[in-house]
């Protein structure tokens, strides 16, 4: 399905967490978009979303390749089956992801630019890229980046996430509109004896997804 969102995948350079944030319209945005695993990659796979795509990169990324090499792999891999049903391929999805050395790879393919109006576009800074289609325009990337860069490097990297998911919606967000949001932070695989991951919170549809987000984060951060 279509999954006109904007959504976050960061890296904590002093703590070694990698996440996710992620924020939509679309049901249950959060079980569509993100893939994470610990210490090695995370993953926004959206537009015509692909779990397939986003859980293939980041495997990739977990057998040595570089994100820009995980992502194009998966990408000439994902390729239209009108035989099984299946007519979409690369140009319509969106991708970010970064690795566990801040390294970070986008795509945004020609179909979701041409259809996922009034504005789809992507862009990426030190331990963090950004991605959204559907959008209300482009100042919602730029305003979602730019809080991340502003935000408390000694914060939790979910509220940092959170903080960053906050100002892209009050820029505009979703052009339909707002109904689910999810947050994902990992810290390095390995570290805890018990935790995959610390932070793994889904509002899968409510009024006001990144409200209730921000409750549900501070009683997991207490």
């Amino acid at each position: 399905m279509l999954v006109g969102t904007f959504s976050i995948v960061a890296r904590d350079s002093h703590s070694g967490h990698l996440g996710v944030g992620t924020a939509s319209r679309a049901l249950a945005v959060g079980a569509k978009v993100i893939t994470v695993i610990p210490g090695v990659a995370a993953v926004a796979s959206q537009s015509f979303s692909s779990q397939v795509v986003g859980r293939r990169t980041a495997q990739l990324c977990s057998q040595g390749r570089t994100p820009q090499e995980a992502l194009a792999m998966a990408l000439r891999e994902d390729v239209p089956d009108p035989g099984r049903g299946f007519d979409r391929g690369a140009e319509h999805r969106q991708v970010a992801v970064i690795d566990a050395a801040g390294r970070t790879a986008m795509h945004t393919g020609t179909v979701t630019l041409e259809t996922a109006k009034p504005y789809a576009g992507h862009r990426s800074g030190t331990d963090y890229a950004v991605a959204g289609n559907l959008l209300t325009g482009e100042d919602v990337l730029t305003a979602m980046a730019e809080a991340f860069e502003q935000s408390d490097a000694g914060a939790h990297l979910s509220e940092r996430l959170l903080a960053a998911l906050k100002a892209a919606q009050a820029a505009g967000g979703d052009s339909r509109g707002k109904q689910a949001a999810a947050l994902v932070t990992a810290p390095p695989r390995g570290s805890h004896p018990e935790k995959v991951f610390d932070v793994d919170l889904r509002v899968d549809d409510h009024p006001d997804p990144l409200g209730e987000l921000q409750r549900l984060l501070a009683l997991a951060l207490r």
